[in-house]
């Protein structure tokens, strides 16, 4: 079934991380939270949902069952800990989990769906690797992080075509400002539901909205870490809802999306003053979705695009060109490392004689510490590190192959 020239729909659409850590003292309140989060969805009159950071199988059951009689398909994602539910139509195609490069297999949820007037959306639901470092620049997983949107960029690339409509949407731990984002939206043609909602058209102060769209670590949310609240000013923008039509030809689509409406919210539980949904904003978009009987340019461009593509991927492959050489730095200490503890392991194992209970229990301790750290090296180096550094090589690959249309690609890269 397809939508016919001329007719429009309006798709309501929620991204939330729920912050379910199953581990106590990384979280607060989890459980009260999560049944919170389910009340406040099951009364929310939202099209399609999505979730991150739903760790526990229980919690994802409750959510479900709670939402079962107003959202009755859902999808769970169990590599990424994140989900999908939609209220009036069903997904049509799943990719239960889609990897790249840190091994916690965080990156993207991917379904497809008709909606009742048959229009065929490709919703990808994000989730990269966290940041823990105030300052990016002491990052040391920012290419990491990079590599993953340049993953999703070409799946989503290669993917986009089968659908009258694509959203991105998720916590993607990361800036507005950052590499990642701006090559992600440039390099698709994405809009940004907050910077490109009607609503507020045309964006006049682009600074200020950043600054009201913060999702995370924000001053009126009692869980923020307000070291970075007060560096940042009103906490940090990671959380978003991207779209854009699924076929573009030469600036030209037969299915043009607005965004009438987007609302970025910290928002208390009414029922229990003091207890927020999250530690994460939550983030709603309306948009309506029209079919044309004939090719249509874009009416408004989305809101920053004007950076050439060819600086941010040259931007990209330096960021990628660091993270390659910290990975080098690391295995050469590892392999420093590594024969330390040997000689510790030997030491303590066979050399010295066992002559006290204490010094027997001192030296069984370090075998264990000295055995379980020499594995995790040898592990890291001869399995971890090669399939991180195949990321970052096919990840420079990819920059690269689209570096050749501005410029000769080198011969070794």
């Amino acid at each position: 079934m397809h939508s016919t020239p001329g007719y429009a729909e309006k798709i309501k659409i929620i991204t939330l991380n729920c912050w379910g850590v199953f581990f106590k003292p990384w979280t607060v309140q989890k459980d009260v939270r999560i049944e919170a989060i389910a009340e406040m969805l099951r009364k929310c009159d939202c099209d399609i949902i999505f979730l991150q950071e739903v760790w526990v199988q229980n919690d994802f059951e409750k959510i479900k069952t709670a939402l079962s009689s107003t959202h009755p398909y859902s999808v769970k994602f169990y590599a990424q800990v994140i989900l999908l539910i939609f209220k009036l139509f069903p997904p049509a195609i799943l990719l239960p989990k889609f990897e790249t490069d840190w091994p916690a297999g965080k990156s993207m949820g991917y379904a497809s769906t008709v909606t009742p007037a048959g229009f065929r959306l490709n919703l990808y639901n994000t989730h990269t690797h966290a940041r823990y470092k105030l300052k990016h620049e002491d990052d040391p997983v920012e290419g990491h992080r990079l590599t993953q949107a340049i993953e999703l960029m070409e799946f989503v690339r290669a993917s986009a075509g089968s659908a009258d409509a694509i959203f991105i949407a998720g916590d993607l731990n990361l800036e507005p400002y950052t590499t990642a984002i701006r090559l992600l939206k440039r390099s698709l043609g994405l809009k940004d539901a907050w910077l490109d909602q009607t609503a507020r058209h045309p964006v006049t102060n682009l600074e200020l909205m950043e600054f009201e769209g913060a999702t995370c670590e924000r001053a009126d949310c009692p869980y923020a870490n307000k070291k970075w609240t007060k560096h940042y000013g009103n906490g940090v923008r990671l959380d978003y809802v991207f779209y854009r039509p699924g076929v573009v030809e030469n600036g030209l689509s037969s299915v043009t999306i607005e965004c009438e409406h987007c609302q970025v919210k910290m928002s208390e539980v009414p029922s229990n003053p003091g207890l927020f949904y999250s530690d994460h904003a939550l983030v709603t978009g309306e948009f309506i979705i029209r079919r044309h009987e004939n090719p249509v340019p874009e009416e408004n461009p989305p809101v920053n695009s004007e950076e050439p593509l060819e600086t941010l991927l040259i931007e990209a492959d330096n960021v990628i060109k660091k993270q390659v050489q910290m990975e080098n730095k690391k295995k050469l200490i590892y392999l420093v490392i590594a024969p330390i503890l040997i000689v510790a392991f030997l030491v303590f194992g066979t050399a010295v004689p066992v002559c006290h209970p204490a010094y027997k229990f001192f030296s069984s301790l370090v075998l264990m510490l000295a055995g379980a750290g020499n594995f995790a090296l040898i592990w890291g180096n001869a399995i971890g590190r090669p399939c991180i550094m195949s990321s970052l090589r096919n990840a420079k690959s990819i920059i690269w192959n689209q570096l050749a249309e501005f410029i000769n690609q080198p011969k070794n890269y």
